[in-house]
């Protein structure tokens, strides 16, 4: 995972929002046309449909949904707003560094950290593939649950992200989701969601422009961005900016 350019029919080919009768509607993601001119007008779209079907459809611009406005992204913040130390995560569900990280790093910086009061951490996600996206919309279903999707998304990465086909991948996914406490309807609705969706990742593409990220996991601290470290190395920077 080295950059923020991504392929169009990996993750811009579209995502299917499912009307009542479950009729799948390929999505037309073109908020990153300018940065994907070299791949060919128009995709086969895959995306999710009724009960984790996976219906495909050609997908051309000013399809059905086309200008409705972008529903607002709340940044996902976790410890004190207050906190004198601010961390940003960039990380993708699909990306193995970041499980490692989730597994081995997180819970100590959450613990000596976070809920001391230190840090306030924000995640961040980066869609290098649909099935992140996928993830993130499902960790959005309910916000009050999105740290505890994320985790068990990132803690079970091997699991839902092996599954299969997209299909199966997608029903994985869903099992995750109901383990975090997600109900079947709260789901269906999130995953059709396409201004959501166009909206992700939209703001996927703003922080491209603001960061030169070159990997995941990566991190800023107090503004300076770094890439992916031990615990121990996480600690020395904390502790420099707050001393």
């Amino acid at each position: 995972m080295t950059d923020f350019a991504v392929n169009r029919r990996t993750v811009l080919g579209g995502i299917a929002a499912t009307g009542a009768l479950g009729a799948g509607i390929a999505l037309c993601l073109d908020a990153f046309k300018d940065r994907l001119k070299d791949e060919p007008e128009g995709d086969v779209g895959i995306g999710v449909g009724p009960g984790g079907a996976v219906p495909q459809a050609s997908v051309e611009p000013g399809g059905e949904g086309h200008g409705q406005a972008a529903p607002e992204i709340t940044e996902m913040i976790m410890g004190d707003p207050d906190a004198p130390v601010e961390v940003i995560e960039f990380a993708s569900l699909t990306c193995l560094h970041c499980a490692r990280f989730h597994t081995d790093v997180f819970p100590r910086l959450r613990e000596n950290y976070i809920e001391a009061g230190q840090v306030k951490f924000l995640y961040r996600e980066v869609y290098f593939d649909r099935f992140g996206l996928w993830g993130g919309m499902l960790a959005r279903c309910d916000e009050t649950r999105y740290f505890g999707v994320i985790d068990l998304l990132l803690k079970q990465q091997a699991q839902w992200s092996r599954a299969g086909g997209p299909a199966e991948i997608v029903q994985a996914m869903r099992r995750v989701g109901a383990q975090a406490g997600l109900s079947a309807e709260q789901m269906e609705r999130c995953l059709s969601d396409r201004p959501m969706a166009e909206a992700l990742l939209a703001q996927y593409q703003e922080y491209g422009r603001e960061y030169t990220i070159s990997g995941t996991p990566a991190f800023v601290i107090q503004g300076q961005l770094y890439g992916n470290m031990a615990y121990d190395t996480f600690v020395e920077r904390i502790e420099a900016a707050l001393a």
